[in-house]
C-alpha cells in the first residue's frame, strides 16, 4: 500500500461500497433500488471520470443479466474542490435469476487531478 499516495489522493469516491440489500423476487411489483456514488476532486482544475460497472453472480463466473445494474451516466465532470454524484440503480424486473450479485464501479480519466 502506498500510504503517501493515499493521503495525498486528489480523486475520491464515496461511499467505497454500495449495498442494495435483499431484494425479494416474489413480492410482486418492486420499485427500482437506487444508490448514489459521489466522486470528489480535491484538485485545482475540473476532471472528467469515465464510469463503468462490472457485475456478476456465482463468484464472478457468470455476468449479471443485461440492464440489472444501471449507472445514471457514462461519465461525470467534477469541478475543482467539489463532488458530483451519479446514481446506480437496480431494477428488479431486469432478471429472474435468484442469486446474489457482486461487482464494482470503476472511474478512470486520461488527465490527472492537479
Amino acid at each position: 500500500m502506498d500510504i503517501a499516495r493515499a493521503v495525498d489522493q486528489r480523486a475520491t469516491a464515496e461511499p467505497t461500497d454500495v449495498d442494495f440489500g435483499l431484494i425479494r423476487w416474489a413480492d410482486g411489483e418492486r420499485p427500482p433500488v437506487t444508490r448514489s456514488i459521489a466522486h470528489g476532486n480535491k484538485g485545482s482544475g475540473s476532471v472528467t471520470f469515465r464510469l463503468k460497472h462490472n457485475a456478476s453472480h456465482q463468484a464472478g463466473n457468470s455476468p449479471a443479466p443485461p440492464g440489472l445494474f444501471r449507472l445514471g451516466a457514462d461519465s461525470v465532470t467534477v469541478p475543482a474542490h467539489r463532488m458530483a454524484a451519479v446514481s446506480f440503480t437496480v431494477p428488479p424486473e431486469a432478471t429472474d435469476v435468484h442469486k446474489p450479485f457482486s461487482g464494482d464501479v470503476s472511474a478512470t480519466t486520461t488527465t490527472a487531478c492537479q
